[in-house]
């Protein structure tokens, strides 16, 4: 059960020369614009919702004070403050540059470090033509779904297509539609990205042959697990990564091939024996095997005479 299952904005009485609009990012990819971009609705506990606001100063205020927003949910004590400094003249002002190559070879005057677009252009540049852009919005093209990011924080919108942000590294580099993919923020291993055995794409690996995981960091050839028998780990494990991981537990080494507790037992495939040591291990075997038997015998010798 939610403690609140709809998050409501609100702010405090606007100066009657601006206006605000809100737009709403709700669960399941739902946006909401005029009244209903102020709500989200059906929201649980853990879920995220964002929204964007917009201030618009439509004339300069009779008295030119500044003036302060507040914006808050509703039943919050929480709350946004947006302070308002209007400039309403400046000096730059008498000095603009008409039809500024600034402003995209002429679209506009250059006044206030701004340029001021002809009608029919708009963009920070005025480097865009209001018939080649759908929406006055030209920045809503450049989000993703339920989304407020502009480019994903990689980049510019530009004429409502997103340009990519370039890093310092020319090696590294942001991409896709709006941003969202990059060639260098994929899983390592031994400090190496994709292992050194991947290339890195939209932030996800993409292993080279035989090898697979999130890092390129498992060898699927088995050639390293095979014993001198032929034998993949010996019969007694399985290969994972390129490695044997021994199932028998009195079995280790590199390819199961070393047993510490079984008596008279040696690696196969390991240990190079010479043919004298060879023709010794039978008859060491049998020494062996007669002191135990002695040994035996005398323990229970000792017990008797008890």
């Amino acid at each position: 059960m939610s403690l609140s299952s709809e998050v409501i904005l609100e702010n405090n009485k606007l100066p009657k020369e601006v206006t605000i609009e809100y737009k709403s990012f709700c669960k399941n990819e739902v946006n909401g614009t005029g009244d209903e971009g102020r709500k989200c609705s059906n929201i649980s506990i853990g879920d995220e919702v964002s929204f964007e606001i917009k201030v618009t100063a439509n004339q300069c205020p009779e008295k030119g004070q500044d003036e302060t927003i507040k914006i808050k949910p509703l039943g919050f004590t929480e709350e946004v403050e947006i302070n308002l400094e209007f400039i309403c003249e400046c000096e730059c002002h008498k000095d603009g540059i008409p039809d500024s190559p600034i402003c995209s070879h002429g679209s506009g005057p250059f006044e206030c470090g701004a340029c001021r677009c002809k009608p029919g252009r708009i963009g920070k540049l005025c480097e865009c033509s209001m018939d080649e852009v759908n929406s006055e919005d030209i920045s809503s093209t450049c989000r993703r779904a339920n989304s407020s990011e502009i480019c994903s924080n990689n980049g510019e919108c530009i004429c409502g297509q997103c340009v990519c942000r370039k890093r310092e590294n020319a090696n590294e580099i942001y991409s896709g539609r709006f941003c969202e993919c990059d060639n260098f923020n994929c899983d390592r291993s031994d400090g190496l990205l994709c292992g050194g055995h991947g290339e890195c794409k939209c932030r996800e690996c993409e292993c080279a042959e035989n090898y697979t995981g999130s890092a390129c960091d498992c060898y699927m050839d088995t050639a390293p697990c095979e014993a001198g028998n032929g034998q993949i780990c010996n019969g007694r494990g399985i290969c994972k990564c390129g490695v044997c991981n021994c199932t028998d537990p009195k079995f280790t080494g590199p390819t199961c091939e070393l047993c510490p507790t079984c008596l008279g037992f040696f690696a196969e495939s390991k240990v190079a024996m010479t043919s004298e040591q060879m023709s010794q291990w039978p008859h060491q075997n049998q020494q062996k095997s007669q002191e135990v038997k002695r040994e035996t015998a005398r323990a229970k010798s000792c017990q008797a005479k008890r």
